[in-house]
């Protein structure tokens, strides 16, 4: 929990600022209940061992199919982000225990997704259009 409640006061959570590390607590076990998390680890050099987390990966599913959540935590690299994304989707696609992943994305932080497909563990769906409506509740 500590890396987590240091990643939070560095922003890398999408939690309210100013809450005390019990409520952060509470937030974040209510939050992964019931789900399978990874921590994700690489060389970085902001550790004194060299190596440490750079992401939470969180991830919802029925069984056959599944959908991550991921937490990118400030200090990781652009390198740590594609290496930590490549390993996770190499086990997805070695994983008997999975169908289908789908990860939806904004389209402005999709460039590092777009790059997955040269790695052969991503690729953009290109015959599917994906179409939204909003309704009136707001954040």
């Amino acid at each position: 929990m500590g890396w987590l409640w240091a990643a939070y006061t560095m922003g890398s959570f999408r939690f309210p600022p100013g809450l005390s590390q019990e409520e952060f607590q509470q937030r974040v076990l209510t939050g992964i209940a019931g789900l399978r998390n990874f921590l994700v680890e690489d060389r970085n050099r902001k550790f004194a061992s060299g190596r440490g987390p750079v992401a939470l990966i969180s991830v919802a599913g029925d069984g056959f199919r599944i959908e991550p959540n991921v937490a990118i935590f400030k200090w990781a690299s652009r390198r740590n982000i594609l290496r930590g994304f490549v390993a996770f989707f190499q086990w997805v696609k070695s994983s008997s225990d999975v169908g289908v992943c789908e990860v939806r994305v904004p389209s402005r932080d999709a460039g590092i997704l777009k790059r997955m497909a040269g790695y052969g563990v991503l690729f953009p769906k290109q015959r599917e259009i994906l179409f939204s409506i909003s309704g009136k509740k707001r954040k």
